[in-house]
C-alpha cells in the first residue's frame, strides 16, 4: 500500500467534509496529530478505525487503499489489485521478518557458542 497517496487522499477527503484534521479526530476517537501522521503518509490508521473512517470521510476501504475514487465498472478489477497488494506486501514483510529472526538465531547460537568455548 502506498501510505502517502492514502494519506492525500483522507486529507482530500477530510476537505471535500470542510472538516479540521482536529473533527476528523474527534469522530474517531483519536488525536489530531494521529489524523496528520496519517494525511503525511508517515502512518496508516489503525485497522480498528478503517470502517469507521470510511463511512465519516464516504468512502468504501477498497477506495480508501487505493488512494481514489472507484467507478462502479473498475470495482471489481481494483478490488483484486488491492487484495494482490495487501497479500504481496504482507508476504514480503513475513520473509523479512523470519529472515531477521533466523539471522538473529543464528547469531545467538554462534554468541552461546564462542561463549562456551572462550570460558572452558
Amino acid at each position: 500500500m502506498d501510505q502517502e497517496r492514502i494519506g492525500k487522499f483522507i486529507c482530500e477527503l477530510r476537505k471535500e467534509k470542510n472538516m479540521t484534521q482536529q473533527e476528523l479526530a474527534d469522530k474517531l476517537n483519536v488525536t489530531d496529530r494521529a489524523v496528520s501522521h496519517w494525511e503525511n503518509g508517515r502512518r496508516l490508521p489503525d485497522y480498528s478505525l478503517l470502517s469507521e473512517l470510511c463511512e465519516v470521510l464516504s468512502v468504501s476501504i477498497n477506495e480508501l487503499f487505493l488512494g481514489e475514487r472507484i467507478s462502479n465498472e473498475k470495482y471489481k478489477e481494483k478490488a483484486e489489485e488491492n487484495m494482490s497488494k495487501l497479500i504481496k506486501d504482507n508476504y514480503s514483510k513475513e520473509l523479512l521478518l523470519k529472515r531477521t529472526l533466523k539471522g538473529f538465531i543464528t547469531g545467538m547460537v554462534v554468541f552461546i557458542i564462542v561463549y562456551i568455548i572462550m570460558n572452558r
